[in-house]
């Protein structure tokens, strides 16, 4: 072997190390990069989570924090209200307007917290114990009934699903055919069946 081919194996040798080298280097560097991203989407993925998970939780809590209550009655503005949770009978009474001057306030509890889909009905004062103190009796629930052979127009207002089409008709009603024999007769005037009749069966009397 003479020295020129001894010089060309050396050269090719190196040149093999170099190039092996380089190639190892371009390999782990392609890796680690792939490796960052992985990690980088992973992160991205955890936080978008982290973010849905956030704000399903913020709803949830905006949801909690409302309820909607129905008050009606001897209240200035019966209607449906959104009030804060923990909200007592008082509250929806202040939000309705505040009591009406005939209102049996003495007859309800107003220190009851409320719930969300709750119905508030105030009572009247009777006409019987107008101007006179009585003590609580078994009719009390009876005597704030609202009465349809007496009821103005504005007291028939006050009941759950009577406007006051329905409540001229109620008292038009009377007017041409007397007093009502039982509160099941209302279903005979136009517009009051048996879905409204279900509403207001409760607050109602003859």
């Amino acid at each position: 072997m003479n020295f020129n081919k001894i010089i060309k194996m050396i050269a090719i040798s190196l040149f093999l190390l170099l190039f092996g080298g380089g190639y190892l280097l371009s390999h782990k560097g392609t890796e680690s990069n792939s490796v960052k991203q992985e990690e980088k989407n992973v992160s991205v993925i955890v936080q978008d989570e982290d973010e849905k998970e956030e704000t399903s939780d913020k709803k949830n809590t905006s949801e909690k924090a409302f309820i909607h209550v129905h008050i009606c009655g001897a209240v200035k503005k019966p209607g449906v209200y959104e009030l804060p949770a923990n909200t007592r009978i008082c509250d929806a009474i202040s939000a309705a307007g505040g009591l009406k001057k005939k209102a049996a306030d003495t007859d309800v509890n107003q220190a009851q917290l409320l719930s969300d889909n709750e119905q508030v009905y105030i009572p009247y004062k009777s006409k019987e114990n107008k101007g006179t103190i009585t003590a609580i009796s078994s009719n009390t629930t009876e005597q704030s009934k609202i009465n349809l052979n007496t009821a103005t127009t504005e007291e028939l207002l006050t009941l759950p699903g009577i406007g006051e089409s329905k409540a001229n008709s109620i008292v038009q009603y009377r007017q041409e055919n007397g007093k009502f024999s039982s509160i099941e007769e209302i279903k005979n005037i136009t517009g009051i069946k048996d879905g409204v009749y279900s509403k207001i069966e409760a607050y109602i009397t003859v």
